[in-house]
């Protein structure tokens, strides 16, 4: 394991930064392929995201044979991630029984406070990982150096690298919501009408034929509102 320049504070803005930016893909997917696929990444908890709640998840699918689970409680944070063409893959060609999965094999230590969050993670993981991070309380986060170099973005929640094209938004997009989500540390805010006008201008991705689309903000507000943000009038 290694230690990262990563604080459990950064951890979350960041993974309030990809809830809102998987957010806005989706929402302009349904846009404008309404029949599409379904949602991929999602946070989620018993409680309101804001304020933070002491337990929750963040969970994605890049929905090419890449996962991503994230779970937190009061003792501390556990990332999972599986990558399907990882040499790390224990279904890779069969080789182990499903029987023998050992989930949790790339932790060269996990403190025993955090194995029960941990191995409920990879259950729902179907016990098949890759890679995996850590951090108690308080402490530093860790994270395995023995998967392959492609694990290691964690799509973007350990550094912060959002890609606006991965997810057919504009770099408007992301930078908004990076924005927004370094501001729910302090509470609740209210978007700006330019802050509005950025999340309501359809990416190019989604203009088939230069057909319009007339985008309804009142689900991307319900969307902000659940971690806290007002549309505003």
């Amino acid at each position: 394991m290694i230690s990262t320049a990563v604080s459990l504070l950064e951890l979350r803005v960041h993974m309030l930064t990809f809830h809102l930016v998987v957010s806005m893909s989706e929402y302009y997917a349904s846009v404008a392929l309404p029949d599409g696929d379904e949602v991929r990444g999602v946070l989620f908890a018993k409680e309101g995201l804001l304020p933070w709640p002491n337990e929750g998840a963040l969970s994605y699918s890049d929905g090419c044979g890449q996962r991503m689970l994230v779970g937190w409680d009061r003792v501390g944070v556990v990332g999972l991630v599986f990558e399907n063409d990882s040499s790390n893959s224990e279904a890779r060609g069969g080789r182990v029984d499903p029987a023998d999965y050992q989930p949790l094999q790339w932790f060269d230590a996990l403190p025993e406070a955090l194995l029960p969050l941990a191995t409920r993670l990879a259950q729902r993981m179907g016990d098949l990982t890759t890679a995996g991070f850590y951090a108690l309380e308080g402490g530093p986060l860790l994270v395995t150096t023995r998967d392959s170099s492609h694990t290691h973005d964690w799509f973007g929640i350990l550094d912060g690298q959002f890609d606006a094209e991965v997810h057919s938004l504009l770099p408007e997009h992301v930078e908004v919501c990076a924005r927004v989500a370094r501001d729910l540390v302090n509470g609740p805010r209210t978007l700006t009408p330019e802050e509005k006008a950025v999340l309501l201008t359809v990416p190019p991705e989604w203009l088939d034929g230069g057909r319009a689309i007339e985008p309804d903000p009142a689900p991307l507000a319900q969307t902000l509102e659940r971690v806290g943000v007002a549309w505003g009038d």
